[in-house]
């Protein structure tokens, strides 16, 4: 069997965008800064993360911020489009199944309170 799982961690860089599909249905889209390396090696790459599993859009709606730090787990899939006659195909990080997981890690650094109240997101 094969497998495609995929974890990352990161903080939100804007607050998270909600809206919805045309059938109707609330997705949420995350833009996530993932920091590798250290010192002058470090570098940041900005992953979309698309949440379309309800009680995980919930939980972002509710929970989630610029800034927070938090974990995804989720899956990549691949979107095809065609663009004036050019097929193009797009890898996207996907939160859809009941295995796709939020972890509410840390507030915005420049929050007061701590992370201990927050839920762990599963659906």
């Amino acid at each position: 069997m094969d497998m495609n799982n995929v974890s990352i961690t990161g903080r939100v860089g804007q607050d998270p965008v909600i809206a919805q599909t045309r059938g109707g249905h609330d997705y949420a889209r995350l833009s996530i800064a993932c920091n590798l390396g250290a010192g002058e090696n470090q570098q940041t790459h900005w992953i979309t993360a698309w949440v379309y599993n309800p009680g995980l859009v919930k939980i972002v709606q509710e929970h989630v911020q610029k800034g927070q730090q938090i974990g995804l787990d989720g899956q990549l899939q691949v979107q095809k489009t065609e663009e004036n006659g050019e097929k193009r195909e797009k890898l996207q990080f996907v939160l859809s199944g009941y295995r796709s997981q939020i972890y509410l890690m840390a507030r915005p650094r420049n929050a007061s309170s701590g992370a201990d109240d927050l839920p762990e997101g599963d659906a």
